[in-house]
């Protein structure tokens, strides 16, 4: 047994075509998701722009049952959506899908840098921090 090579930890080999391709998956993922986060805070920010339309019909001509009706409406909508299962308040769940997308915007550069400079032709040899950091696991 001494002059057998010892690992140290758990390692796996992987190819560098393994490699590339689930840095790619990695990468089509993030950009969904970014997408997803992206598009419910263009909602958020449509959303309010509406009410604060609304609100200035109330200011410019004048209060009417049927404008405050339309204020409630928009109102609950901008608070009632999708984001406030993340938060009790719009604004924070706002806040909180800006800083979603901004972290897979970030996944996305990250996992599209590591496929690119992958060596091809290579085997990896990864240790489980090696692939916490790859998702793999």
């Amino acid at each position: 047994m001494s002059n057998e090579k010892r690992i140290k930890g758990l390692q796996l080999e992987f190819t560098s075509e393994e490699l590339i391709e689930h840095c790619k998956r990695r990468q089509d993922y993030h950009a969904a998701l970014s997408k997803r986060y992206s598009d419910k805070v263009a909602d958020a920010l449509k959303n309010k722009a509406n009410a604060v339309e609304t609100m200035h019909k109330v200011t410019v001509d004048g209060p009417s049952f049927e404008t405050y009706q339309i204020e409630e409406e928009e109102e609950k909508k901008f608070d009632n959506n999708a984001y406030s299962r993340f938060s009790n308040s719009a604004n924070e769940s706002f806040e909180a899908d800006e800083r979603k997308a901004s972290f897979h915007r970030k996944k996305v550069k990250f996992f599209r840098l590591f496929g690119e400079h992958v060596i091809k032709g290579r085997i990896y040899r990864l240790m489980n921090h090696d692939m916490d950091t790859l998702e793999m696991v």
